[in-house]
This record gives C-alpha cells, sequence and structure tokens, in this order.
C-alpha cells in the first residue's frame, strides 16, 4: 500500500484534532485539547519549531506525524524528534509505518539534521518493536520532565 504525506497547514487545525485524540488514547495521553491546540497552531506556522504531515492513502487521511527540532553538542548538530506518529488501526501491518520512517529519514538527509530521535511508551510493545526493526537502538538517557508553569 503507498502512502503519501502531506504538509499540513494553519488552516488544518479541526482536521488534526481528531487524529491527535486518537493517538493520545492509544498512547495513554491526557488529551487536553485546551493545550493541544494552541500549540498545534503555533506549530503549523512556524515551520521552525518543526512540521505536522498528514499520512494519506489513496487521498483518505490515514494518520499523523508530528516532528520538532533540537540541538546538541553530543548529536552534532541539528536534531529531530518524531514526536507523534500515529497511524489508524485498520491501516496498521501495511507498510506504511515503515514507509513514514523512511519519509522522514529522507527529511533528515534534506535538512542536514544529525539524529533522529522519538519516544516510545513503555506499554506499547508493538510500536518499540517496530522501531527496532526500523533501525532505532534504545539509549541509556532517560527523559525527565519539569513542568514550567506560564
Amino acid at each position: 500500500m503507498q502512502a503519501s504525506f502531506r504538509l499540513g497547514t494553519s488552516a488544518e487545525v479541526e482536521s488534526f484534532l481528531p487524529l491527535i485524540h486518537a493517538f493520545y488514547a492509544v498512547d495513554r495521553h491526557e488529551y487536553d485539547e485546551a493545550c493541544i491546540r494552541p500549540a498545534l497552531m503555533l506549530l503549523l506556522a512556524e515551520p521552525r519549531y518543526g512540521h505536522a504531515w498528514f499520512i494519506e492513502v489513496n487521498s483518505e487521511v490515514v494518520g499523523y506525524m508530528v516532528v520538532t527540532y533540537g540541538f546538541a553538542l553530543e548529536s552534532g548538530g541539528r536534531e529531530m524528534l518524531i514526536d507523534e506518529f500515529y497511524i489508524d488501526t485498520a491501516h496498521r501491518g501495511q507498510g506504511i509505518g515503515r514507509q513514514a520512517v523512511e519519509f522522514l529519514r529522507q527529511q533528515c538527509r534534506t535538512e542536514a539534521i544529525q539524529v533522529l530521535y522519538l519516544e516510545v511508551e513503555r506499554h506499547n510493545t508493538a510500536a518499540f518493536a517496530f522501531y527496532q526493526r526500523m533501525g532505532f537502538v534504545p539509549d541509556d538517557s532517560t527523559f525527565m520532565t519539569m513542568r514550567i508553569a506560564g
């Protein structure tokens, strides 16, 4: 099954939100639209932060990806983080995820990005196995979080 990847625009916030809601349910994240909506609007308006793509098959949206940018000396410069990656249940296991990762690898080459990161939930063993098959390796670092109140 051939997938295509279409860059989302600021006018498509409403099209992303149901996909994000579905992803958060799978990944067991709290869906807080009051937090997500303005962040998504900023991301779509400011490409320097990253990008959001729709994943399509035969012009039907079957998922989405969000990537953000970073920079680290230990990486040798620019980094890309796959922040969110979702394919609906009916379209999993058909090679779409593999095509999406290959698309992102090419984006990294085009944008001179040295390292591609992602975060996977411990409970999502299928995703963990998929990412390992695609060449991602767990590292010894652990994400730690501190929320900064506005």
